[in-house]
């Protein structure tokens, strides 16, 4: 008898990710403006036979758009599992619905909470997924919208199994080598200087991400050239999303993820034994350290050298480096404001 009760102390518990009904989520009215407390966990009685279809997606693709509705469609899920956080969820119903709220870029506050590199990280791949989705002509998170839409439409329930946004790009920024985040930021650059030609190319790779040999390959390319990257980004979260998943294995369950997250995932709910305590995977240890840091509050003293030498050597400063500093260094600050005032959006679907 004794032996029964061990057992039963040892069972691993998996938690149910936030849990929102459907009624009245998406429709042509705006949602109320009580809307910003993060949806409480409810609890959900199954009253189907338990499965689990997993929807892997090309997160700008019209295709799968398409596939989503119509897989829940045919299953008739209890609830739809889709990959985001309670955050995103809600940015990308305020956008369906027409809501705009500004975004206050406080630099002060970036600096000293240590997220400026989370920022530009945010603001440079937020840009980037937006001209894809111009270039393929879907939004980014389209699929994801989708899947609220059909889940609304079926009566079916809506699990947001994703990490949180801001703990996924810390993390991925601390997990990166200083060579794999300049690699990251070329890769990046490069991609607004596309050409027609590269830009049909990039048309045709996100199509042929549903196809499971072609996913395998850019995955572990991306494994290759950044493990820091690839560790944070789909690594944790497969497992973060497995663990979710793991939790309403009693229900009937369509789970709408990126295509490079599915065999993750299918891994991990195979061997649940694998999936890491949560808690590990879902903190960011803040170092007061920062190289970024550093070198921002070095500019100005730098400035001020300048100044002095040029002084003492007689050199007059005021036409061109005043005017190379209002121009130049205010011209360029003034566009990080503009890149970084949707940083809620950013990578809506990743």
């Amino acid at each position: 008898m004794q032996e029964n009760t061990d057992e039963s102390k040892n069972e691993r518990i998996f938690k149910k990710p936030p849990i929102i009904r459907t009624i009245n989520t998406i429709t042509p009215q705006k949602v109320g403006e009580d809307d910003d407390e993060t949806p409480e966990e409810e609890i959900i009685t199954p009253i189907h036979e338990a499965s689990l279809e997993i929807v892997p997606t090309a997160h700008v693709s019209d295709e799968s758009i398409k596939h989503v509705r119509q897989t829940i469609y045919e299953k008739r899920p209890e609830i739809v599992a889709i990959e985001l956080d309670p955050g995103r969820y809600k940015t990308l119903l305020d956008e369906a619905n027409g809501i705009k709220k500004e975004e206050k870029f406080d630099l002060k506050k970036i600096l000293e909470t240590s997220n400026l590199a989370v920022t530009i990280v945010s603001s440079f791949l937020s840009s980037m997924q937006k001209r894809m989705g111009e270039d393929v002509g879907v939004k980014p998170g389209s699929e994801m919208l989708e899947a609220s839409r059909a889940a609304q439409e079926v009566n079916a329930d809506i699990a947001l199994i994703d990490r949180n946004i801001q703990v996924t790009l810390k993390r991925t920024i601390k997990g990166m080598s200083l060579k794999e985040k300049l690699a990251f930021i070329w890769e990046l650059l490069k991609s607004f200087f596309m050409n027609d030609e590269e830009e049909q190319l990039v048309k045709d790779e996100v199509e042929n991400l549903k196809q499971e040999d072609t996913i395998v390959e850019v995955m572990n390319y991306f494994k290759e050239t950044s493990p820091g990257g690839y560790n944070a980004l789909v690594h944790e979260r497969d497992a973060y999303m497995a663990y979710n998943l793991k939790s309403l294995e009693d229900y009937n369950v369509v789970a709408v993820v990126g295509a490079g997250h599915k065999q993750g995932m299918m891994e991990y709910l195979e061997n649940p034994d694998t999936i890491p305590e949560i808690e590990s995977i879902n903190y960011v240890k803040e170092s007061r350290f920062s190289i970024i840091k550093i070198i921002l509050y070095l500019i100005p003293v730098v400035v001020v050298i300048l100044f002095i030498l040029a002084f003492l050597n007689g050199i007059n400063i005021q036409g061109g480096i005043i005017n190379y500093i209002l121009f130049s260094c205010l011209g360029a600050f003034l566009g990080s404001l503009i890149s970084g005032s949707k940083i809620q959006s950013a990578l809506v679907a990743l």
